[in-house]
């Protein structure tokens, strides 16, 4: 009926976006680069840091995690 002042599904919206943003905060976006295994996780670590505006703040762990990976498959065999 549209009584209340505060429409429930935009409430929840906002809970859900609270919640989102609180995990990002939880997330150590470094940490996860330099744990990543391949250029492939490092790079889908990064979109998703980018996405939630930490884009610049991963940027030297991202620098160095490619220069180990990129020197590691330079390495002779």
């Amino acid at each position: 009926f549209g009584i209340a002042d505060i429409d429930v599904d935009e409430l929840e919206l906002e809970q859900q976006a609270f919640k989102k943003k609180e995990e990002v905060k939880s997330r150590d976006f470094n940490a996860e680069i330099m744990n990543a295994i391949s250029k492939e996780q490092v790079l889908q670590i990064a979109k998703e840091a980018k996405q939630y505006g930490q884009g610049h703040a991963i940027l030297d762990a991202y620098k160095a995690k490619m220069n180990q990976l990129e020197e590691k498959t330079n390495e002779p065999s």
